[in-house]
């Protein structure tokens, strides 16, 4: 076989230095279904999560169940905000699907 007819093996991507730190991250599109529909599913549980826990009624102390209610509301929302970020099908982004609301 002639070596230049010979398929080439794929590139190494190359990300800036930053991506080795962790404070770069590049957005790769979710190609299986099962697994985008998982990341959506489990996006839109957190969300429904934290608006139910945002209305349940508080007794007894409720400074610290307040707090502690709070809290948990606000991971929710972080980790509902992290799942959404990495929605990417195709073009199609989180944010122009309605999926980040915040």
């Amino acid at each position: 076989m002639n070596p230049y007819e010979a398929p080439r093996p794929p590139r190494k991507r190359h990300y800036p230095r930053d991506a080795k730190s962790g404070a770069f991250r590049p957005v790769e599109p979710l190609d299986d279904m099962i697994l985008f529909g998982f990341v959506r599913d489990s996006h839109e549980s957190l969300t429904r999560a934290a608006r139910f826990l945002e209305r349940v009624p508080i007794a007894g102390d409720e400074v610290a169940v307040g707090q502690v209610r709070d809290f948990v509301v606000a991971y929710l929302e972080v980790v509902a905000a992290e799942l959404a970020r990495d929605l990417v099908v195709g073009d199609g982004r989180a944010d122009l699907m309605g999926l980040n609301d915040g």
